[in-house]
């Protein structure tokens, strides 16, 4: 879930075994066994849910932090090894794939919540 989108049939399945094993301790619920509609469940206990995560909304917030990684690790090797390949402002390079699709359409939201300090500039591209 950290490196890979989650496919929304896998989210579904995943999400029915949640509430099933919630309301019942089976793999499967029925309407009549749920006692809170599952999104009200996913809520923060803040606002009267349960606190359960949303597991696509979780997915795009692992993605992003993988995003991260890859403009502030200094140490991985992965990511040393991706920049080597990718503009990191517009992740273009030689890597092409359905995974790096979708970090390119995550890119946008990233770049909106962080900011950069330029300090020498060396790292910094403009």
């Amino acid at each position: 879930m950290s490196a890979l989108p989650l496919p929304p049939g896998v989210v579904k399945q995943v999400d029915k075994r949640r509430c099933g094993f919630l309301w019942t301790g089976e793999g499967d619920a029925n309407g009549s066994s749920c006692l809170v509609a599952w999104d009200k469940v996913r809520c923060s206990k803040d606002q009267g849910g349960l606190g359960i995560k949303d597991l696509e909304v979780q997915n795009i917030y692992l993605l992003l932090k993988l995003l991260h990684k890859l403009y502030t690790a200094t140490q991985s090797s992965w990511a040393i090894w991706v920049r080597q390949r990718f503009c990191l402002a517009s992740l273009e390079g030689d890597l092409d794939g359905n995974h790096w699709n979708i970090l390119r359409e995550l890119l946008p939201l990233y770049q909106a919540i962080t900011s950069v300090s330029l300090g020498n500039g060396r790292s910094t591209a403009f």
